[in-house]
């Protein structure tokens, strides 16, 4: 079952993951894979997951993926009590200031979520 007006994530001023995605032939290994076929032309997500509660949120952003659609999202679904956790994509950076506290974790470090950074 949906909720239709699910609660705010990170209400108990704990962490908030957030993370984009491209869904649909973005690896070469994928059957279908084009190369240099442009993001845009894939599924864009955005995943939300509170720590405390596990609950986890899935958005389909439609006609490209920027700040201002993951800056709306994020402010509809996580209170500013939360300690924002993302990778080290640069579109977070202004708006990570909004919350209690953000923090990153590299990828490219394969850095665990449990290992973050103070920003």
């Amino acid at each position: 079952m949906v909720d239709a007006m699910p609660s705010p994530m990170g209400s108990n001023g704990g962490n908030v993951q957030a993370d984009e995605t491209y869904h649909l032939n973005t690896s070469p290994r994928a059957k279908g894979y084009i190369k240099g076929q442009s993001k845009t032309k894939h599924a864009q997500i955005l995943a939300l997951i509170d720590e405390d509660t596990g609950q986890a949120r899935t958005f389909h952003i439609e006609g490209g993926l920027n700040a201002s659609k993951i800056q709306d999202i994020l402010f509809r679904n996580v209170v500013r009590k939360a300690t924002l956790v993302t990778d080290e994509a640069k579109l977070y950076v202004e708006m990570g200031k909004e919350f209690a506290d953000h923090r990153t974790m590299k990828h490219t470090a394969l850095e665990s979520v449990s290992k973050v950074m103070k920003h």
